[in-house]
């Protein structure tokens, strides 16, 4: 009876040591941060506004319209991982965006947000996007009956632009990177053609939310 009542004690002994141990330890599981926000914008510069087009220079006015699209875009970190961005957080595939460069807003040209997506909290060297454009349309040439000027991207060029810049995305927060294009500086002739080589910069990298 005794050595039953023995190995009875011992057995309860060892079970509250296991459970005791197993409250103090963890589950080697660490939990994933949460997302921030990488938000970026496109807006034409708006001093860029004048084009010489067969000895006419010709200026911007409202109703003239430069419709680039934008797509596949990526941001890379310090190792070279990279992420799709979207248009906006509610998109979950990649889809071609369209932007009228010459569209105002009080008079001034409007500000796009071309990529608002979620990233992983990290350190970024880079983003990457595609652009293109097919055709400006200026209202007030050739006399105001207006000119249509096709484009195309020279031959052997790609559309990818990368952007060298150093970001940090934090969690729950906003990192917003503002890109300037200057596009009559992007309309180049070319013999008979009229080439798009798009004109941009960054011009600010900011947490502003």
């Amino acid at each position: 009876m005794t050595n039953i009542s023995n190995r009875h004690a011992i057995s309860v002994i060892i079970f509250f040591m296991t459970f005791f141990i197993f409250l103090n330890c963890g589950t080697g599981i660490v939990p994933s941060p949460d997302p921030g926000i990488i938000k970026v914008t496109l807006q034409a510069d708006p001093a860029d506004t004048l084009i010489v087009i067969t000895g006419d220079t010709l200026t911007t006015v409202p109703g003239d319209s430069f419709h680039v699209k934008i797509y596949q875009g990526k941001a890379f970190t310090n190792d070279s991982t990279f992420a799709i961005l979207y248009q906006n957080t509610s998109e979950y595939y990649e889809v071609e965006h369209n932007y009228n460069l010459f569209k105002r807003e009080d008079d001034i040209y409007k500000e796009y947000t071309i990529f608002q997506s979620f990233l992983p909290p990290d350190n970024y060297s880079k983003i990457e996007f595609a652009i293109n454009s097919e055709f400006l349309l200026l209202t007030r040439g050739f006399a105001y009956g207006g000119i249509g000027i096709p484009m195309e991207i020279p031959p052997e060029s790609s559309p990818f632009i990368e952007f060298p810049v150093n970001f940090k995305i934090d969690e729950n927060s906003i990192t917003e990177i503002k890109i300037e294009i200057r596009p009559l500086q992007s309309v180049i002739r070319y013999k008979d053609l009229f080439h798009f080589e798009p004109d941009l910069e960054v011009r600010s990298v900011s947490n502003p939310y």
